[in-house]
């Protein structure tokens, strides 16, 4: 009996553990789509932006089933369609289990998200060509596995930068293209032609739903398309497809309209700032602008952001010194220096993240393109490359 339980044992110790619908739950982000995070949307598997908290947005891996947080629902193929045609059709949660294969890497590593039912044998879920906000599920080819739409990060929610997607707050657009907008209590919709934050909309996670206020005037959108001043509760998520009396809307990131968003800016506190491309942290060490692997609580690697109305100041936690522009690149200095345009990432594959150009020349970006262990500031990086963006966390 002894020897049995050793080699039990011994089997438990070696043998692949699956998370459990005890442990932490998952995020589930598309590699590819910007701001793409698998939910429950009332039955129906969609995808959109989290807010921190939201339980619609998290997952639970019972033994390879896909469990949400908030309803118990798992996500499920049941009477799916198996022909092409099936396609469009929406991927539905069920009460009833269903297994699914992927392999659980964090925010470096993706993975597919492959149905294990055998009556559904190679069905994926993916986001090519989806609409409305709901994911799709179709028997995908080999040739497609790597797709950036096919493919899936499995997080916890210390690898989901929730700062981020609230940053410049959001639009709502009408299927009609434009956008809504608070004009003296009245709702109306037309397309932004600058800067104007009656059209930008701050989301609220409260107990029973969202709430959506207006930046500019603080009234709260109702259920019925009106204005008031409490908080009106909506059911409602952060992406396409939502719908508002009736009628779809598209919540997006005001960052990604055209001419609506003034200039950046962020809350006055200390950040950690991680290159987009190289992962490592920007810092000051012994009066030179530097990068590597600091701790996060290091205050040589924490920086706060200033706006004075006009440019940007990088100061440190540590040591008080500002980060300067020179006639080589940079350096840090005692005084305080506001040199640079704080700017919105430039590319979507870095969409959390945030770039510092020069006021004296547009065409220099910080970056650490060279490797060489100090920041540099130059025109040697285009501004869509990954070593100019840098994420505030």
């Amino acid at each position: 009996m002894a020897a049995v339980l050793l080699v039990a044992l011994m089997f438990l110790s070696i043998a692949p553990l699956r998370a459990t619908a005890a442990e932490e739950p998952l995020y589930i982000q598309n590699s590819y789509t910007p701001g793409a995070f698998l939910y429950d949307g009332d039955g129906v598997l969609k995808y959109g932006i989290p807010l921190k908290g939201d339980k619609a947005f998290q997952w639970l891996d019972d033994g390879g089933a896909l469990k949400n947080a908030a309803t118990g629902r798992y996500i499920s193929l049941a009477g799916h369609g198996k022909t092409d045609s099936s396609y469009s059709e929406p991927v539905k949660l069920s009460d009833t289990p269903m297994a699914w294969a992927f392999t659980p890497g964090g925010p470096n590593k993706s993975t597919n998200l492959m149905c294990a039912d055998p009556e559904y044998a190679g069905f994926a879920l993916h986001l090519e060509g989806a609409q409305n906000g709901q994911a799709v599920a179709q028997k995908i080819l080999d040739n497609q596995m790597d797709w950036g739409n096919m493919r899936w990060f499995m997080l916890q929610s210390s690898s989901v930068n929730f700062d981020a997607f609230i940053r410049d707050g959001f639009c709502i657009q009408a299927d009609s293209g434009n956008f809504l907008r608070d004009s003296g209590g009245q709702l109306e919709q037309v397309r932004p032609d600058g800067a104007d934050d009656n059209f930008i909309w701050v989301v609220e996670l409260k107990d029973n739903g969202y709430a959506v206020r207006n930046k500019a005037t603080g009234a709260y959108l109702t259920d019925g398309l009106g204005l008031q001043q409490n908080a009106a509760i909506l059911n409602i998520h952060i992406g396409a497809g939502q719908s508002i009396n009736g009628k779809l809307f598209n919540i997006i990131r005001a960052g990604a309209v055209p001419n609506v968003t003034g200039p950046l800016t962020l809350p006055d506190k200390p950040y950690n700032l991680v290159n987009s491309w190289f992962g490592l942290y920007m810092a000051e060490d012994g009066g030179k602008p530097v990068y590597g692997n600091y701790e996060p609580t290091d205050p040589a690697a924490q920086w706060r952001i200033l706006y004075n109305g006009e440019a940007t100041a990088i100061r440190n936690e540590a040591t008080g010194d500002y980060i300067s522009r020179t006639a080589g690149g940079v350096t840090c200095v005692a005084q305080e220096t506001y040199c640079w345009n704080l700017l919105r990432n430039s590319s979507d594959l870095y969409p959390d993240a945030v770039e510092f150009q020069s006021t004296t020349d547009l065409a220099s970006y910080i970056h650490m393109e060279h490797m060489n262990g100090e920041l540099e500031c130059s025109s040697a990086v285009q501004k869509e490359w990954g070593t100019p963006h840098w994420v505030p966390v």
